[in-house]
């Protein structure tokens, strides 16, 4: 019984942990990025499918970035909106091949004006205790690499959607045609 109390205070600390950073990191970009316990908190996939990308590591980064600047030009994304759709979309999917396996990507849209690119990869994750400077921090890394990965990824994009865990990364990224207005400027 005690040890059935322990359990359920060290999950209960857990969600409160991850409640917490969740809002940490909503707020310090401004509701861009959205940590997700699961993949139901993520949005619908926009309602045109461009592709279907497999995150090998030969030729996959450069699939993958192809397909999300076709979707932007389906979209009508202007020049740098498309440019920078396709350098976040290219550095989620390097962090897939790097540290995950098996990964994926897949490209929406919506005709009206937005595109969507997911990276899904079944690597280790990120740990909790890294999130904020793995997200955050510029330069930092695990693997040995620039590290510029998820932070070029959250100055480059409208929205960002993440869920990480040992069983692998998921993140949907979002761009439309015209960038979003900070909450703080909304009436």
């Amino acid at each position: 019984m005690q040890k059935d109390l322990e359990q359920k205070h060290l999950m209960d600390m857990a969600q409160l942990q991850f409640g917490f950073l969740r809002d940490v990191l909503h707020s310090v970009t401004e509701g861009r990025l959205t940590l997700c316990q699961s993949e139901d908190e993520f949005p619908e996939p926009l309602s045109v499918t461009v592709g279907h990308v497999s995150l090998a590591p030969h030729g996959a980064i450069r699939d993958l970035r192809d397909c999300a600047q076709a979707a932007a030009a389906q979209a009508g994304l202007p020049d740098l909106r498309w440019q920078d759709l396709v350098t976040a979309a290219s550095e989620a999917a390097m962090n897939a091949v790097v540290h995950g396996s098996n990964g994926e990507g897949h490209v929406y849209l919506d005709p009206s004006g937005a595109v969507q690119v997911w990276v899904r990869d079944r690597g280790r994750g990120i740990a909790i205790e890294n999130i904020s400077r793995a997200t955050l921090e510029r330069g930092y890394t695990t693997a040995g690499t620039m590290g510029h990965g998820f932070w070029l990824i959250l100055e480059t994009v409208d929205r960002v959607f993440l869920n990480t865990g040992p069983s692998g990364t998921t993140i949907v990224i979002e761009q439309a045609r015209t960038r979003p207005q900070p909450p703080w400027l909304r009436a």
